[in-house]
């Protein structure tokens, strides 16, 4: 079952250049059953590898900024919009991120389809 769900998987994917692969993480045992699938910052990676450069990246949902900072190795030079609507956090994100100085925009705000308002606790 699986392997015809990867089989249909990059058949939909070829056309794009992708394709599902197996990728083992330092530390996990080789077990054909236990893997894990790339991560986003792989995808990144590897689209750094290949030549693509972001310029600018946007981090909706940012909380502590980890994810700013692990793209931020990849993409050493571009800029970034980082959204971030709890105000308890603020505090700790905007000190996890001064190593980007002047490269890093954030913003305490919410994303959403619509126009809307809320009160956080």
């Amino acid at each position: 079952m699986k392997s015809t769900l990867k089989r249909i998987a990059n058949n939909l994917l070829a056309p794009i250049g992708l394709q599902v692969t197996r990728k083992i993480r330092d530390g996990e045992a080789t077990h054909p059953l236990q893997h894990a699938m790339p991560t986003c910052e792989d995808r990144l990676a590897q689209a750094a590898s290949i030549g693509f450069q972001a310029r600018q990246i946007v981090d909706a949902g940012a909380f502590r900024g980890d994810w700013t900072l692990k793209v931020n190795q990849i993409f050493p030079d571009a800029d970034f919009l980082v959204i971030e609507p709890n105000p308890h956090i603020q505090p700790i994100l905007q000190e996890s991120l001064k190593p980007l100085n002047s490269r890093v925009n954030i913003v305490q705000n919410a994303v959403a389809d619509e126009v809307s308002s809320m009160l956080l606790p």
